[in-house]
């Protein structure tokens, strides 16, 4: 770690090493994988995205903070992981159509012993993630202009244009 208290991507890309080579050592490398830190998401803890034979994992930068336990960053690694074990987002063969069909990431996390990890990770997301990422923000309504119909006073008459 860095003087700032903060985690850098280098760390990051050590977690990635250490989640495959633990839990998905079964998996090939089919094409480069990085990973980084993105922007500061509430919603969403990670991304995978293949472009130009790369694959490249994005992991919200609220992950940065010391304050959020190394075993959420690295339950969100192998989320990921699963969908690029499944041929999401990877040149691996696609094993279904949609990358959240019935339960297959709970499922292939349990089957490679991550299953408590996972509800650790999920209760502590709902028990600490607010005092991490703050309240949500409030968003201001803007106010709808009413729509003035204006006519015109002039008759139209059969054969004419309206300009």
């Amino acid at each position: 770690m860095d003087s700032t208290n903060e985690r850098t991507n280098a760390w990051l890309t050590a977690q990635l090493d250490a989640v495959w080579t633990a839990y998905f050592s079964d998996v090939p490398r089919a094409n480069p994988v990085m990973i980084v830190f993105g922007k500061k998401a509430r919603a969403r803890l990670g991304s995978i995205r293949q472009k130009n034979g790369h694959t490249t994992i994005t992991i919200t930068g609220y992950f940065r903070n010391v304050a959020v336990p190394e075993n959420v960053v690295h339950e969100t690694i192998a989320h990921e992981l699963v969908h690029y074990t499944h041929g999401f987002e990877s040149p691996l063969p696609k094993l279904y159509r949609y990358p959240h069909e019935g339960r297959i990431v709970q499922n292939e996390l349990a089957s490679r012993g991550l299953k408590a990890s996972h509800q650790a990770t999920r209760a502590w997301l709902k028990s600490h993630w607010l005092k991490i990422v703050g309240p949500p923000k409030r968003r201001r309504l803007r106010r709808r202009r009413r729509s003035v119909w204006t006519f015109s006073r002039r008759r139209l008459r059969v054969g004419s244009t309206f300009h």
